[in-house]
């Protein structure tokens, strides 16, 4: 008898029944399509930070001019671990050693022996060059770039000027002709370097040469015998990633290693500062009134069934007149109003699926707003409940008398 009143009641009343199918199903939609929202602005921020590129150079402190740092504070930047990749370059000068031992030298005399060539230290030669290199066989880039050895990489058209190939060796010195002239024999020959690479480097002239970033530092009483050093000239850092959420962490922690060398970092994350963390202040900002809205929608989703129920005296009081019982009043107007919060969800829920099937993001927000649409629907539920408990106590008379 319950469920046959509740199902025609529901089209004798139609007007009160669309509106609260239109409420329930507005309701989750709203929330749901709020939720999305949230979820694609997180989406949109994480995808950002995991795409960004942020990078540091190293400048003078009043930003003037990049690079000048040592290598010991090179290392010490790379050991405080902010960095996921870094690109540096040094450059020192180097004189090309005449095979002839006996050749005397004549300076100012224009000879390829007396002048003095650039010796550009790098981890990533072919960022230097812009071009690609040909390597010697069992060398590569990454060999090259972490190698601390003589190694070298020259013009293409300096093979061909001088008859050189690959896997050549040729000996180099920092010291001029006439510097090396009291020199011991193995001192006046020079430092032996192996030739690894060759390339097309419109950078460099045909005499100078690449060499590992490394291998300055590692040469320091060798090659550079007379006591010269080479410092680093250009230096730049990949941030890492995750760093880049706390601004602290990345700001403050290369600052104090360059703190009193007269160096600084200058970051060139215009987009970091622009879009990303306004967008993640967005994100943050929604997911704190995400609690708020869900909280007003169940509210208003329990108090609208509640008060049609208690609106619905007159149909209480001719049910009771009729010989209903209380328990059956109760239960035919809490049933009635359950089922239209029900259908109400169904068709919210249905239409949200519908509109976000195309971009898939319903499937990962569907666990909360299932959750949700459940405890609305309990919610809705129980105050229905309370309010025919409310309604279905009272006498006839009253319920007459009652004010719809």
């Amino acid at each position: 008898m319950v469920l046959r009143y509740v199902f025609r009641h529901i089209p004798r009343a139609r007007l009160r029944s669309l509106l609260s199918v239109l409420l329930a199903a507005a309701l989750i939609a709203s929330l749901g399509q709020f939720v999305l929202l949230v979820q694609d602005t997180r989406g949109r921020v994480e995808e950002m930070y995991e795409a960004l590129e942020v990078d540091a150079v190293v400048v003078s402190e009043n930003g003037t001019q990049s690079g000048g740092i040592s290598y010991g504070t090179l290392h010490s930047l790379l050991e405080a671990d902010f960095s996921e990749s870094f690109y540096a370059t040094a450059r020192g000068t180097f004189y090309w050693v005449d095979p002839d031992e006996n050749a005397v030298p004549t300076p100012g005399g224009g000879s390829v022996y007396d002048n003095s060539y650039f010796m550009v230290a790098t981890n990533d030669p072919e960022r230097f060059t812009g071009a690609e290199t040909e390597y010697l066989d069992g060398y590569g880039a990454a060999d090259f770039a972490e190698s601390g050895e003589y190694l070298c990489i020259v013009n293409r058209e300096l093979l061909a000027e001088r008859g050189f190939s690959l896997g050549d060796k040729v000996y180099l010195s920092s010291l001029h002709p006439m510097q090396r002239e009291g020199l011991s024999a193995s001192k006046k020959k020079g430092s032996a370097f192996l030739i690894v690479g060759t390339c097309d480097c419109e950078a460099l002239d045909t005499n100078d040469i690449i060499v590992p970033l490394w291998m300055p530092e590692l040469a320091q009483g060798d090659f550079y015998d007379d006591g010269g050093s080479v410092g680093v000239g250009y230096c730049e850092f990949r941030m890492k990633n995750e760093l880049l959420r706390d601004g602290d962490a990345y700001l403050r922690v290369p600052a104090e290693v360059l703190e009193g060398t007269g160096f600084k970092l200058r970051y060139e994350d215009d987009e970091l500062r622009n879009t990303v963390h306004p967008l993640e202040s967005n994100a943050g900002t929604l997911e704190l009134i995400l609690p708020v809205i869900s909280a007003a929608v169940l509210l208003i989703g329990a108090a609208i069934p509640a008060l049609v129920v208690i609106q619905s005296a007159k149909e209480a009081a001719i049910m009771r007149v009729l010989g209903t019982s209380k328990a059956k009043v109760c239960a035919i107007l809490t049933l009635e109003q359950a089922a239209l919060c029900a259908v109400g969800l169904t068709l919210g829920l249905t239409a949200l699926a519908l509109f976000h099937c195309a971009d898939g993001s319903f499937a990962d927000a569907m666990p909360f707003i299932a959750a949700f649409a459940a405890a609305y629907f309990a919610l809705a539920s129980a105050a229905s409940l309370a309010g025919g408990l409310l309604v279905s106590a009272k006498k006839p008379l009253e319920l007459l008398q009652t004010r719809e």
